[in-house]
């Protein structure tokens, strides 16, 4: 009777040595801190391995991992890291956890010399880590019901099959005669009863399989931004630099062409020959004192003709119940406020004048009026060359010098690009072309002249840089993906609104120094390839499989990864999400589609 005891005492110690053994305990991706302690806060073990993928919640911060430290310290435990997260070594280390980045490999672990024996763990056979017969293998794996049914096709493929049923059904043949066989007629009650079973068995698989959802989910999007400065430099100078990528160089070129203006001008100065009119006005004061006027006070009209008072003049103050008042002669000006010849205009009907030289409240109280035509205004001048008329003439023709190269150069660069199927880009900036290199040709001994107008010649010779747009693309396009949430997925780029301003111009170097801000649209990866995507694919079939149609919607409406859902449903009057997952599919419908 001793010997079974020992056998039994030896079986308890084995089992207490497995008990021993570290427990693992696989984390989520999105497991927060409490609900990682409260998955391995229950387990016997004092020692627990942690193997936690990339990207966990739980390396977010530095604090998930002191208080995860805090709480196993608190019921004794004592806790191992195992993770592919770089990050997640460095802060498991500094939270104070002994960390391993191979689960295979032997590791020396703080304070515990003989833990390399004990965590021989391999991914294939992770069930060693769990005692012995807390689970037990079933002596036959489960059927699923896409088998049986597979069975019960492959079944009745074969010509016995329905023989062996419904031989069952029939009475066997009863011999008559040597020569005739006769068959009864078969039973009608059981043979109702299979086809009321098969109809039955039908209908139940067909609600079971056939129901299906496609669930259309639309991801969050926003739109990005990613300022850069990059440097155009001459192709030929700066080949090296240019093909080293990381100093974002792209090859400048230049563009080489002459152009040439004719223009006429007409002078704008004039000599007046003709009369001015003459009239009188009634000055009108509101004012409790005297006013004095001197000689040229200027009265003017609405439309800016400006007449003149000819004497001294002192208007009396107003009385008690009338304002002062006097009549003086006044003379138009040759012209106007708009510096044109006044001449016949000023041959004007009653009207009212205010004093230009006055205040605004002033004004109010010192004005004038006539109550008869003026007469006399007669227009005759001849024309004449100012020095106002020779500088606006240059300038006029050197803007259009450069208004006819900038459309010359962008029509012959379009043609190139056509030509050779590329997309070359014009830097026609205002201070890259100079205004005063180009030349202009005046008539000579023109000024003061009486000559109503003249021709104008000018020329230049310009060397306009170039670059390929589509390497500032391409550039702009990696630096905007390289700073993306490694969550999302750049969905487009918005290459017409494309900001772009010059921030230095070095021409001895031939360099030119600019800023360039590209637009994009991202969105959540939803796409099954990736980790991130299959997750979250994974979690909303698990959680609205069986949920109703609204219940579902609402659900994955709520997620932050998620902008719009549309939800449909086979059969089409069916108000629930299928209980099976495999008949649950995901499309991502993109806003680029």
């Amino acid at each position: 009777m001793s010997e079974p005891n020992n056998i039994s005492e030896d079986k308890a110690d084995e089992q207490k040595t497995k008990l021993k053994k570290p427990k693992v305990v696989f984390v989520e991706i999105d497991d927060e801190v409490t609900q990682v302690f409260d998955n391995f806060k229950k387990i016997k073990e004092k020692e627990i391995i942690l193997i936690i993928p990339k990207e966990a919640v739980l390396f977010q911060s530095i604090i998930n991992l002191k208080i995860l430290k805090q709480k196993t310290e608190e019921i004794k435990k004592t806790i191992y890291l195992i993770t592919k997260d770089k990050i997640g070594l460095y802060l498991g280390r500094q939270a104070g956890f002994v960390v391993s980045d191979d689960i295979d490999s032997s590791l020396e672990w703080k304070g515990d010399e003989n833990f390399d024996n004990k965590l021989n763990i391999k991914p294939i056979s992770a069930s060693s880590n769990v005692a012995q017969n807390i689970f037990k293998k079933l002596p036959k794996s489960k059927q699923h019901i896409f088998d049986i049914l597979k069975n019960f096709r492959q079944a009745s493929n074969d010509h016995n099959f329905f023989q062996k049923i419904f031989s069952h059904f029939i009475k066997r043949p009863r011999i008559l005669s040597e020569h005739k066989v006769r068959f009864s007629i078969p039973n009608r009650r059981a043979l109702s009863t299979l086809i009321i079973m098969s109809i039955a068995i039908l209908i139940v698989s067909a609600y079971i399989i056939l129901p299906g959802a496609t669930i259309y989910i639309t991801p969050k999007a926003d739109v990005t931004t990613q300022p850069l400065n990059i440097v155009l430099a001459d192709n030929e100078k700066y080949t090296a630099e240019i093909q080293n990528k990381d100093q974002h160089i792209i090859p400048m070129y230049f563009y080489e062409t002459d152009i040439s203006e004719k223009m006429t001008y007409r002078a704008t100065g004039k000599l007046f020959e003709g009369k001015n009119a003459v009239g009188k006005v009634k000055l009108i004061n509101l004012s409790n004192n005297p006013w004095s006027l001197i000689p040229n006070t200027r009265l003017q009209t609405s439309e800016g003709l400006v007449f003149r008072v000819q004497d001294y003049v002192t208007i009396p103050p107003k009385k008690t119940d009338a304002p002062g008042e006097i009549q003086v002669n006044v003379v138009a000006d040759e012209s106007d406020i708009f510096a044109e010849i006044i001449g016949v205009r000023g041959n004007i009907k009653p009207t009212n004048f205010f004093l230009p030289g006055l205040s605004q409240s002033s004004q109010k109280l010192l004005y004038a009026e006539s109550y008869e035509p003026f007469t006399g205004g007669e227009t005759a001048f001849k024309e004449l060359v100012t020095e106002e008329d020779l500088f606006a003439a240059e300038e006029l023709i050197k803007n259009q010098v450069l208004d006819n190269l900038k459309t010359k150069l962008k029509e012959e660069i379009l043609t190139i690009n056509k030509k050779h199927n590329t997309n070359f880009y014009l830097v026609l900036e205002d201070n890259l072309i100079e205004k005063d290199k180009i030349s202009v040709i005046l008539p000579e001994n023109i000024l003061n002249n009486f000559i109503p107008q003249f021709d104008v010649q000018a020329q230049m010779h310009v060397k306009v840089p170039y670059y390929n747009f589509d390497e500032l693309i391409e550039i702009l396009k990696a630096e905007l993906v390289k700073h993306m949430n490694p969550k999302k997925r750049l969905v487009k780029t918005y290459e017409q609104n494309l900001q772009f301003e010059i921030v230095e111009i070095d021409k001895k170097q031939e360099k030119i120094k600019i800023t360039a801000i590209l637009s994009g649209l991202e969105e959540f990866n939803l796409d099954a390839d990736t980790e991130t995507g299959k997750r979250i694919r994974d979690k909303i079939i698990k959680d609205i499989a069986g949920k109703t149609i609204e219940e579902a919607n609402n659900y994955i409406q709520s997620l932050p990864e998620v902008n719009k859902v549309k939800i449909e449903t086979w059969p089409a009057w069916a108000i629930n999400i299928p209980n099976v997952q495999e008949n649950i599919e995901i499309k991502v419908v993109s806003l680029e589609e």
